[in-house]
């Protein structure tokens, strides 16, 4: 064990000691003297090194600073701490024997009177003891399993399909910061194997390897905003971790997954240093130049970056017999975009070996000024303009020239000639909107099967990578011009993108060209990917039209919470009368966030419809407080309305006495401020027009 461990284990086995002892023996007892003096020692010890003693208990765990305490006696103090529905506990350096005294004899209670007694929290409360924190479990998280030490974390990270609780876990202690993830990623480390020195064998890197790419598509669950932080949080833990530990980690992600996007956003937060530092640390052997420009090729995509990286790679991997630029000049050629062939279709691949003899034979110079794709290009245009021109009566040939028309579109994509496509695509919806009988026909299936083929995934592919340049606002053009055949598509590529930001990218997409096609969106609220609802609830939102109110209203009960989050944000933001009555439903969500979110976004004659369900807030009883944001907001809403009819219950919050600590005075306080604003102005609710005027209401 390593010293903090050490630590932290003699306190544990101390504080076991001390509540079997309150258990056993009277509180005068010498016993109970003596146990509580070995803790109090213990703690003074792990205080001093090491600060607080901070626990987090599962139910077959104590997991100190990311440290897991899961065998012998500290699984039994787990269990039993988890049995009196303890969460989390934390010991100041500074606290007292009284208090220590006061914790272990709540924790020796039978949990019958420990809950008559109204819990460990209250019970430390009532002797004072402020040098210890707890966390409970709230009563509606009773049933819920809490078991979710490191083990559990493998074994969920193995199969792939969390529970939403579980998932909230993970999620929470990357959100914590560098430190609490560099444990969590120790932690999946030295269960797939004994990477003490050199990795195992190949099944302990194949179970990292999983378990890092199910822990990469939570954070690319998370919403867009989000997730900078939390892959930054993994790119510094990863910098902290033991050696062994950061190399099987880099070798597990870059050889089984070079090139992946989510390697690559990890790769954006390590600096030019840190990157080196990394691939410094895990080349070796042989085929050095190999290895270095796999890791380069799925951890860097900034070439200038990636340059520098070469430099600093030259002087600390450089032989005894290499110049000073070796590496730098074996490498970058690798790293450069390769030219891509030409390909024809077969009907316009020439015959014998020289093509450019037989050409040169026609006129002096001419083989100079002609190559194989002008000559597609030319084709391309003309097929355009023959099919603009036809002559309805010859559908045979308008069918031939369509079929060679959507092969050269093909042939336009793979080589990126954007903006041939978007003229030629523009002329094609121009045939389509002016032409009638079998020409619009024709223009109009074309568009439709080449926004339908695979063209189109290539164009966004190519548009994510080359955000920010002149091709972009190419691509742009040629999605526009297939845009009225697009919904469709762009939601099936939104809903299997695993990059958050490709996923903000399309959502912009769509809102940009489909603000009149509510109804083609709205059809996908149903589907059974909570990921991809979230999105359209997001860009319904975004769209701000009355007609998506209805397609809202059905996820109302959607078993996710964050689809219910984006529903209630996008009828907040739409704000019709139908909007903001929807939204007054959520005052009834099981998930207290979303009721503070609906109240806080419902306007002034909602509010009035709501009051029955505001003052129900404010008088449902809550004495931990953990209501107190809630109940806040509905203060702030009395107020804002000046509501005479809740005076009664205002009145009975801020002379309330049974309302204490921090939370509970400033719950007086603002109750007492808000009654004084609602005496001091009449009650005048105002119902929406329609058209969006107000009238005087009862």
């Amino acid at each position: 064990m390593e010293p903090k461990a050490q630590a932290a284990e003699r306190v544990l086995r101390g504080l076991g000691v001390a509540v079997k002892t309150f258990a056993l023996y009277p509180p005068s007892h010498p016993v109970i003297t003596r146990a509580i003096e070995k803790l109090i020692a213990a703690l003074r010890a792990y205080g001093d090194a090491y600060g607080p003693f901070a626990v987090r208990v599962t139910k077959h765990a104590l997991i100190v600073d990311g440290l897991p305490f899961k065998t012998g006696p500290q699984a039994n103090l787990a269990f039993y701490l988890f049995t009196r529905k303890i969460t989390y506990f934390k010991i100041m350096p500074a606290v007292s024997d009284q208090a220590l005294t006061a914790f272990a004899s709540a924790l020796s209670m039978d949990r019958a009177g420990l809950e008559a007694a109204g819990g460990v929290r209250t019970l430390l409360r009532q002797a004072g003891a402020g040098n210890i924190q707890v966390a409970e479990l709230a009563p509606q998280d009773e049933e819920e399993d809490l078991d979710l030490d490191l083990a559990g974390i493998l074994e969920m990270l193995r199969r792939g399909r969390p529970a939403p609780q579980e998932r909230e876990r993970v999620i929470e202690i990357l959100r914590a910061g560098p430190e609490q993830t560099k444990a969590l990623l120790e932690g999946i480390a030295s269960m797939s194997g004994d990477l003490s020195g050199t990795l195992a064998d190949e099944g302990g890197v194949e179970q990292l390897y999983l378990a890092m790419r199910n822990l990469d598509r939570m954070m690319l669950d998370e919403p867009f905003e989000e997730q900078a932080r939390l892959y930054a949080n993994v790119a510094g833990a990863h910098l902290m971790v033991r050696e062994p530990v950061r190399l099987a980690l880099v070798r597990a992600l870059v050889q089984h997954a070079a090139g992946d996007g989510a390697v690559r956003l990890l790769g954006q937060h390590l600096s030019t240093e840190q990157l080196a530092q990394v691939i410094h640390e895990s080349v070796g052997g042989k085929d050095v130049e190999k290895q270095v420009t796999m890791f380069l090729r799925a951890l860097c995509a900034d070439s200038q970056k990636a340059r520098a990286v070469l430099t600093m790679l030259d002087t600390r991997l450089r032989p005894p017999d290499r110049g000073p630029n070796w590496l730098t000049d074996r490498v970058w050629p690798q790293l450069q975009p390769q030219p891509r062939a030409t390909a024809l279709p077969p009907e316009f691949e020439f015959d014998g070996a020289a093509p450019g003899a037989d050409l040169a034979g026609l006129a002096p110079g001419f083989a100079a000024d002609v190559d194989e794709p002008s000559v597609m290009r030319e084709v391309s245009t003309t097929l355009v303009d023959i099919l603009r021109d036809a002559d309805e009566k010859h559908r045979k040939e308008i069918a031939d020239v369509a079929d060679a028309l959507m092969a050269h579109l093909t042939w336009l994509a793979d080589q990126r000639e954007y903006p041939l496509l978007a003229s030629l695509l523009a002329g094609l919806k121009e045939i389509a909107a002016s032409e009638t009988g079998i020409l619009r026909t024709t223009a109009a299936d074309i568009l439709r099967k080449t926004a339908e083929g695979p063209l189109v995934e290539g164009l966004l592919a190519a548009l994510w990578a080359s955000r920010d340049t002149p091709t972009e606002r190419q691509i742009r053009a040629i999605l526009a011009a297939l845009a009225d055949h697009l919904v469709a598509p762009m939601v099936r590529a939104l809903g299997t993108e695993s990059r958050g930001g490709a996923r903000a990218m399309l959502c912009d997409l769509i809102v940009e060209f489909h603000q009149n096609r509510i109804d083609d969106l709205g059809k996908f609220v149903g589907d059974e990917r909570w990921y991809l609802v979230r999105n359209i609830a997001s860009i319904l939102g975004r769209l701000r039209s009355a007609r998506a109110v209805p397609y809202l209203s059905r996820l109302v009960d959607h078993p996710d919470y964050r689809v219910r989050r984006e529903t209630v944000d996008a009828l907040a933001a739409i704000g019709t009368e139908e909007a903001q009555a929807t939204l007054g439903t959520f005052l009834d969500d099981p998930d207290e966030r979303l009721r503070l979110r609906a109240l806080e976004s419902l306007d002034t004659w909602q509010a009035w419809q709501a009051m029955p369900r505001i003052l129900a807030i404010l008088e449902r009883p809550d004495p931990f407080h953990r209501q107190f944001a809630l109940k806040r907001a509905a203060l702030e809403a009395l107020a804002r309305l000046g509501a005479k009819q809740s005076l009664p219950v205002v009145r009975k919050i801020a002379r309330s006495w049974f309302l204490w600590g921090t939370r509970g005075r400033e719950l007086r306080r603002l109750a007492a401020a808000t009654a004084s604003v609602i005496e001091g102005h009449a009650s005048q609710p105002h119902r929406r027009h329609a058209a969006g005027g107000r009238h005087p209401g009862p």
